[in-house]
């Protein structure tokens, strides 16, 4: 996929929530724009994963793009230990 796209896709307003499909079948949610970056080189661009790491994707490895439902799982532990709000 066109690196440009998925720019395209990070800033459309209103946002629609997608899914990159991975060439490896994976699907990588990208619920909120925030959740994928472009790097300023347009090389490559970074995905936050569950649990607050992340993975930096190239446009090559991405076959598809899925709108829909698109829901990040959440973890009881999400928070612990993080102070939040109870």
């Amino acid at each position: 996929m066109d690196i440009e796209r998925l720019r395209e896709l990070r800033l459309a307003h209103p946002f629609r929530p997608f899914y990159l499909v991975m060439s490896d079948g994976r699907r990588l949610p990208v619920d909120e724009p925030y959740y994928l970056g472009i790097s300023p080189t347009k090389r490559f661009a970074v995905h936050s994963t569950e649990g607050g790491g992340y993975e930096v994707v190239r446009p090559n490895q991405v076959s598809d793009v899925e709108f829909g439902d698109v829901r990040r799982k959440t973890s009881p532990t999400t928070n612990a230990g993080g102070g939040g709000l109870q």
